[in-house]
């Protein structure tokens, strides 16, 4: 009671992340087109999140790159922009704010994207892609809770989308 006291006068608004993670659940599962499961959890995650933007990359075998399949308003991100498979992105196992990634080298672009946080995508033990969320509106920093959630749900939906993939092969 205490910490929703301190958060409700701090303006602060408290997130019920196993309700959010049922709703988005429910949706994302509720297709099989690919195109259709990322438009329903990009609206989904932007709308409860509050986050400025996000965009998912899917890997596009053949290719061995990463590409842009679903944007909202990250505007420094374009169709042109393709991640290679085996490049610095591969090396993010784990929901990762920017600041905290280990690779250096590519931070700067990475921020003039607009995005604050990366998200793999792993079905199988294979990165699949990765989900890239810009900051909050809130101006608030990815704390513990909004971590767990964001890797919960892209397991979620990893397997949604590795069951669209088999589902369009046949």
């Amino acid at each position: 009671k205490t910490i929703r006291m301190i958060d409700s006068l701090s303006n602060k608004e408290i997130k019920d992340y196993k309700l959010i993670l049922k709703e988005i659940s429910s949706v994302i599962s509720q297709s099989i087109k690919t195109e259709e499961i990322l438009d329903n959890f990009c609206k989904k995650i932007a709308d409860n999140l509050k986050i400025l933007g996000i965009a998912v990359f899917l890997l596009d075998a053949e290719k061995n790159v990463y590409t842009l399949r679903k944007q909202i308003k990250l505007s420094g991100i374009n169709h042109k922009y393709v991640f290679y498979q085996g490049g610095f992105i591969s090396n993010i196992s784990e929901c990762m704010p920017v600041d905290e990634l280990e690779n250096k080298d590519h931070l700067d672009d990475i921020k003039k994207m607009g995005i604050s946080i990366i998200i793999p995508l792993v079905s199988n033990k294979i990165t699949k892609g990765f989900i890239f969320l810009g900051e909050k509106y809130s101006s608030d920093m990815w704390n513990g809770e909004d971590i767990n959630f964001l890797s919960t749900i892209s397991s979620h939906l990893a397997t949604s989308l590795e069951n669209s993939f088999l589902y369009e092969k046949i």
